[in-house]
């Protein structure tokens, strides 16, 4: 009974935490996440993370602001990108494509850590509050002076980017 119990706990200590991992922390669209995610050289633990974060993976979201698909991008955010990148057949629509979506989203993040200095944190408060939240919280390094939103946010995906990392 003693070695049946052990191993019942062994067995729970090193898989429950995978399989109940998984399911608190789903990954969908890893093929879109790990191919942007090379192309715009950003850890794709990270995007999974900020796409949890934003929508839980659900495509069709959008948020009470206006912000769409999985990773919850402005429409005029978006159609700055399409320029940028050379896509002339954009469409705010194309915010509910999972490739789009993750393409558009990456390179924002990664677009916002070339601005400040690969700082994930503060691409992070640029990404959820925009360009002065971001200013605001590289001056002060403290989520004092950012808004309460926002510093929740970073908590919360950075939490997510460790279990994915962990899970994935």
């Amino acid at each position: 009974i003693v070695g049946v119990l052990v191993l019942g706990g062994l067995v729970l200590y090193f898989c429950f935490p995978k399989i109940w991992g998984s399911v608190v922390y789903p990954l969908k669209y890893e093929d879109y996440i790990v191919k942007y995610s090379k192309e715009y050289d950003v850890d794709p633990a990270f995007v999974a993370a900020v796409i949890f974060s934003e929508s839980r993976f659900d495509i069709n979201s959008i948020s009470r602001v206006g912000a769409r698909g999985l990773m919850q991008i402005m429409p005029a955010t978006a159609r700055n990108i399409a320029k940028k990148i050379g896509d002339t057949d954009f469409t705010v629509s194309d915010l509910h494509d999972p490739e789009t979506s993750i393409r558009y989203g990456t390179w924002y993040l990664k677009d916002l850590m070339n601005r400040y200095n690969n700082d994930e944190e503060v691409a992070l408060a640029g990404y959820n509050g925009g360009p002065a939240v971001a200013n605001r919280y590289v001056i002060s390094r403290s989520s004092a002076v950012i808004p309460y939103e926002t510093a929740g946010y970073l908590k919360t995906v950075m939490k997510a980017k460790e279990k994915y990392k962990e899970l994935y």
